[in-house]
């Protein structure tokens, strides 16, 4: 929900790129909007999609996902500085 619906978009890397997938089935990834902007997201086994960007984020990344749905990664904020994240459930 949310991603670009242009041609070749909306069905894989780039525009929605699932980044990591636990033992669970559960999915971390990041999507791209309409304004061009990387959001992350998790798609729970049963479907369920959760959005969420890091504080001031301008773009989100990821870098792993563990079986009890903690997600590491980092996201570049609007003065183009890195920061990394820890997310819990």
């Amino acid at each position: 929900p949310g991603a670009r619906a242009g041609a070749n978009e909306g069905t894989g890397c780039p525009s929605d790129c699932p980044v990591s997938l636990n033992d669970l089935g559960a999915i971390a990834g990041i999507y791209i909007d309409a304004t061009d902007t990387l959001h992350g997201y998790l798609r729970s086994p049963e479907g369920k999609f959760v959005t969420f960007d890091g504080p001031g984020s301008a773009d989100m990344f990821f870098v792993n996902l563990n079986d009890w749905g903690s997600i590491t990664g980092y996201y570049l904020d609007g003065n183009n500085v890195y920061h990394g994240f820890l997310r819990l459930p």
